[in-house]
């Protein structure tokens, strides 16, 4: 995917056109773009893959259901897993963020955002409001970071 992702990128910031070299400025546009790609990419799967396992809920289209049987909810496989790996999801970004990726002005900012979400999604684990946290806005943020 990184390197479908940056020769996307290279051809996407050259109009079509694949330069032989790349310059630093060039190579750092390239580098966030393919970043970003990967991400978007990340969280359409995810947004797919939660919609369609909210369709199969009863209450996905009736919100009088959200707490029905709280704090006694049967949390259902599907559920589980999608939590398990959005919290997979984030500890990698911690990682990456630490190792690998590219370091920004915005890095104890996004750090900060990691650890917060991973420790919510935890609190919302163990407090039982798995059903009120599978909507969150930011999954859409990395399609207006491309687009930006």
């Amino acid at each position: 995917m990184l390197i479908f992702g940056q020769r996307l990128a290279i051809w996407l910031l050259n109009d079509g056109n694949a330069p032989k070299k790349l310059n630093e400025a060039k190579r750092a546009k390239v580098a966030k773009c393919s970043e970003s790609m990967w991400k978007l990419t990340y969280y359409t799967t995810a947004q797919v893959w939660i919609l369609t396992i909210g369709y199969h809920e009863t209450w996905f289209t009736n919100r009088s259901e959200y707490f029905e049987g709280w704090p006694n909810q049967e949390l259902k496989l599907p559920l589980m897993l999608y939590y398990l790996c959005q919290c997979g999801f984030y500890i990698y970004s911690i990682a990456a963020l630490l190792t690998w990726e590219t370091r920004r002005k915005d890095f104890f900012i996004m750090m900060s955002h990691h650890i917060v979400t991973v420790l919510l999604i935890g609190f919302s684990y163990i407090t039982r409001f798995e059903i009120t946290d599978g909507r969150c806005p930011c999954k859409y943020l990395n399609c207006a970071m491309v687009v930006r």
